[in-house]
């Protein structure tokens, strides 16, 4: 029962948040266009843009607590299931407690906030090119960044995957080894996979990051000539600058959040070696 009443709780609120901020264009074009006529509708504007940010903002700031109070049920199940096989007497496997502690914790954590964002993100891109199908300009190079997203994570997927995996059985082992008094090679190892798992995750980042910066001035290079025709004003620019950024941020988010994923996702293969040991 819990269970269900926090799943339908967490739909609802990431429903919300999606819903939200795929129409503030619209009403930010608005804004913008009633300031640049000097309108006296600017008032109302003002005060439909704040009502949008302030709900986005409320479900916003609700949303890691439904997501914990989610994996921490799916946690709880998990844990009990798995301690009733005994394996903390009966496991030959390393780091068991740790396993136990941590890694469940982090398997459903991790992936339910993935998941979450990526439902967010997919449901606003939608959202978004469905109410700018004029816009085709803006919405292919939006779709060329989503491509090219997935190929660069896609490409990444084993190396991190792989560190991740090493970084959580070099801190499990270290945790164990000062059971048995301070031990300098456990700490070295620890630090030297973090290290590693680090510089993978940096480089992947700062490939993104250019992506990003270059993407974001995109819509201004391609909407300018039709400002300075005259043929769309002030108003429409912000709105289409602000669909396109909507567009590249809620993709991105596929792989700013990816390296979050697979750590959640080498923590699953963690537990899922405990539950057949």
């Amino acid at each position: 029962m819990k269970l269900t009443i926090s799943l339908i709780t967490l739909g609802l609120v990431i429903i919300s948040e999606s819903i939200l901020t795929g129409v503030i264009p619209i009403y930010r074009g608005d804004l913008y266009g009633a300031l640049s006529n000097k309108s006296p509708e600017v008032y109302h504007a003002i005060l439909v843009c704040f009502l949008i940010y302030f709900t986005l903002d409320f479900f916003q700031s609700i949303k890691g607590y439904v997501v914990l109070k989610t994996a921490l049920i799916f946690r709880t199940r998990k844990t009990v299931e798995i301690a009733a096989k005994q394996v903390l007497k009966t496991s030959e496997l390393d780091n068991v407690p740790q396993r136990m502690q941590e890694d469940i914790k982090l398997a459903y954590l991790n992936r339910i906030t993935v998941l979450c964002e990526y439902f967010i993100s997919g449901t606003i891109v939608l959202q978004l090119i469905y109410l700018n199908l004029d816009q085709p300009k803006l919405i292919a190079a939006a779709l060329i960044y989503t491509l090219i997203s997935v190929a660069i994570a896609i490409l990444f997927n084993p190396r991190l995957t792989a560190t991740e995996k090493e970084v959580q059985k070099g801190e499990a082992s270290f945790r164990e080894s000062l059971t048995k008094g301070f031990n300098f090679t456990s700490l070295s190892v620890a630090n030297t996979t973090s290290l590693k798992a680090a510089s993978i995750r940096t480089g992947y980042l700062l490939f993104t990051r250019l992506q990003l910066g270059i993407l974001t001035m995109l819509p201004y290079a391609v909407l300018a000539p039709a400002l300075i025709a005259g043929t769309i004003d002030m108003g429409t620019l912000m709105k289409h600058q602000g669909t396109f950024s909507l567009l590249v941020v809620n993709a991105g988010i596929i792989i700013q959040l990816y390296t979050t994923l697979i750590q959640g996702k080498a923590s699953a293969e963690r537990v899922k070696e405990l539950e057949n040991d």
